[in-house]
């Protein structure tokens, strides 16, 4: 028996990670009272006892919080079925224990269920009142008979509740599976070889969830009286999930076809990882997805990457789209959460999805928008993360632009080495990732914030900016008298120098240090071309190609380097195909580039000279500059290089002369040194 229940506060702490996915240490502290120090205490000397009973230990994702395995979950659950834990059911789950019961068993007493739940009588009445109001609005009835309850409904629907059941990790039907290793084993490599089958692959948590559900389906189906009937409506069209599942129940020696539509069914709501773009359905979907980030960034204002979450969106809503279509409900257990803590961003996805409940021909539920808005509210993070990641001072401005603008501008001229974001709407402010933010300068109350917070108004008065000194060298943004002002460094410079024009001065001292600002961090070591550029990156050819062929060419030297994934040399050339050959700058130069996310792993330049010019559409080249760029600057001061070089005729035309890449990395060797780093 785990000896677990010995270590103080162990129980607690782990239904907080069975019930949740990702739990912080501050969340832990909060719930259990207790501090940091000993909230790594307790987890030490859990992840003990778990390893002594071959339990996968509590983990940490860097940033994201603890959590514990879908395979530590089952075993923890069956663990608790057996201790005081089962005592602790509230009466929500003692009434749906009392549910699972009656589905599985035709029949049980009221002195029956009282023992089995080890509650009084009276306890249970009223625990079958609430499970009998619970079923109703699933259709479902529980009745009195001569030889006690008894639940009647389809058996559609009987198993739908299961399903749902098993889809929340704390339920409590999971201390009463009676499931052999072996049996969830060999129901796991059926449904990996499906994977392979179809490309489509399921998550961790689907691929569990599902084989317990269909070890439990294919027992009860055993029982011919709880198969399905004949249903002559069902389309007899032939794909990979149907087959599949035929297949399965054969093995079962199980006939049914409703039953393998059945549990297609059932596999393709499934929430997937990973999908095939070549299915007929995810082409379908794809572009509706667009369509939705194109309307959800145009009522939140922001700029999610449509390329990139575009796949992702679209592999959660083929699982949706199935949900929908086979009425599959879906139960968000954090609905009233998502609701009420993130209103503007469950709101803008409700607004934002309709291309898709267009698609389908129905409006999705909230539940299943409230999951959907969770991808959203994530990725609106990630590039937060990416384009503001480094802030030290967040400005959270409820006024309009003209006012969050001048409050900027003010607190740049005033503190010109602080990193201030740009402006944050209030929903904004809700998606941005706080863990490196020390202070928010906000013109509006902010309820519920871990960090400091500074209200102030949109044009600060004198007795605002003593108190926002005060508050930066409190959180040692900045030293004691270390706030400059452009005023004071005028007065400096009018001690020693006749100013001429004091506001055209003032307006230029202002400009720079805006352009410090922006710049600061991002120059502070500038990487030159020849940092970046190596002989191997360099590809020569001799022989005529078409673009495709010298795109994946110019690219491959970056690749070998891992450098960028291959993905990103064919967005390259879909984006040629879909916009022309805009790439090219001229000179018989291309450009070829994509965003950062698109497959880049770390800064790269390739060059690729071939003797022949290479036409795209009504455009020709002959040398390819391959770009892989991590950000908006990194690679600035190197591509400027080449740029300039690129403009010298003289270097064309010596490129013209070289017979191999070893000529090719040469002649930009002693053009560089030539011009003296083109300065």
């Amino acid at each position: 028996m785990l000896n677990l229940f010995r270590i103080k506060h162990s129980e607690e702490l782990l239904k907080l990670l069975i019930e949740g996915q990702y739990i912080s240490v501050n969340e832990f502290e909060n719930e259990l009272n207790l501090s940091r120090r000993s909230v790594f205490y307790l987890i030490k000397k859990i992840n003990q006892a778990l390893e002594n009973q071959d339990i996968d230990p509590i983990q940490n994702f860097s940033k994201v919080g603890y959590f514990l395995t879908s395979t530590a979950k089952k075993k923890l659950l069956e663990i608790f079925k057996n201790s005081a834990f089962n005592n602790n059911l509230d009466k929500v789950q003692r009434s749906n224990l009392i549910c699972w019961l009656l589905i599985n068993n035709s029949q049980f007493s009221t002195v029956a269920l009282a023992k089995r739940l080890n509650v009084s009588k009276n306890t249970v009445l009223d625990d079958i009142n609430l499970a009998r109001r619970l079923l109703s609005t699933k259709g479902l009835q529980i009745s009195q008979t001569s030889k006690g309850k008894s639940i009647s409904g389809s058996e559609l629907t009987k198993r739908l509740w299961v399903l749902e059941q098993l889809s929340n990790p704390n339920s409590a039907i999971y201390s009463q599976l009676n499931i052999k290793a072996e049996e969830a084993l060999e129901i796991t490599y059926q449904i990996h070889s499906l994977e392979k089958t179809t490309k489509n692959y399921f998550t961790d948590d689907a691929v569990s969830i599902l084989s317990y559900f269909l070890v439990w389906l294919l027992k009860r189906l055993q029982n011919k009286n709880n198969q399905l009937p004949y249903n002559s409506n069902l389309s007899h069209k032939e794909f990979n999930s149907l087959k599949w599942s035929n297949e399965l129940l054969k093995k079962y020696n199980i006939d049914n076809y409703n039953e393998s539509y059945f549990i297609s069914n059932v596999v393709n709501t499934s929430q997937f990882f990973k999908i095939n773009f070549e299915n007929s359905v995810v082409k379908n979907i794809l572009p509706i997805s667009y369509k939705i980030i194109e309307k959800f960034n145009l009522i939140s204002s922001s700029q999610i990457n449509s390329y990139r979450f575009a796949h992702a969106l679209t592999t959660h809503l083929v699982s949706t789209f199935y949900r929908a279509k086979f009425k599959v409900p879906f139960h968000n257990k954090n609905l009233h959460k998502i609701v009420s803590s993130y209103s503007e961003l469950f709101s803008f996805t409700k607004y934002a999805i309709t291309p898709f409940e267009n698609f389908i021909h129905e409006s999705l539920t909230n539940d299943e928008v409230s999951l959907i808005a969770l991808y959203f509210g994530s990725e609106l993070q990630n590039e937060a993360q990416k384009n503001g990641g480094n802030n030290d001072v967040l400005i959270v401005c409820s006024s309009g632009i003209g006012t969050s603008f001048a409050l900027r501008q003010q607190l740049i001229q005033r503190y010109p080495m602080i990193n201030f974001s740009k402006p944050l709407s209030i929903f904004q402010f809700k998606n941005y990732p706080l863990a490196a933010v020390k202070l928010i300068i906000s013109t509006t109350h902010l309820d519920k914030i871990s960090k400091p917070v500074l209200n102030v108004s949109g044009l600060p008065d004198q007795s605002e900016w003593i108190k926002i000194d005060k508050v930066l060298q409190k959180y040692n943004i900045i030293k004691k008298n270390n706030a400059f002002n452009i005023e004071t460094l005028i007065d400096i410079i009018s001690e020693y120098a006749r100013i001429e024009n004091f506001k055209d001065l003032k307006k230029a001292l202002n400009a720079y240090f805006e352009q410090l600002h922006s710049r600061k961090n991002i120059f502070n070591n500038e990487i030159s071309l020849l940092d970046l550029l190596r002989p191997e990156q360099i590809t020569f050819e001799n022989k005529r190609i078409d673009w495709q062929t010298a795109i994946n060419k110019a690219m491959l030297p970056l690749e070998n380097a891992n450098l960028i994934e291959h993905k990103y040399t064919s967005k390259i050339i879909s984006l040629t195909q879909e916009k022309g050959p805009y790439m090219v700058l001229g000179n018989e130069v291309m450009l070829a580039h994509s965003n950062p996310n698109d497959g880049v792993n770390k800064l790269g330049i390739s060059l690729f000279y071939t003797k022949y010019s290479v036409k795209v559409d009504n455009k020709e080249f002959q040398l390819i500059i391959g770009l892989a760029p991590t950000n908006k600057f990194s690679h600035l001061n190197a591509l400027s290089e080449l740029i300039k070089l690129i403009q010298k005729q003289d270097f064309m035309q010596a490129l013209k002369l070289a017979k191999s890449s070893n000529d090719v990395y040469q002649i930009v060797l002693n053009f560089i040194k030539k011009n003296d780093h083109l300065e």
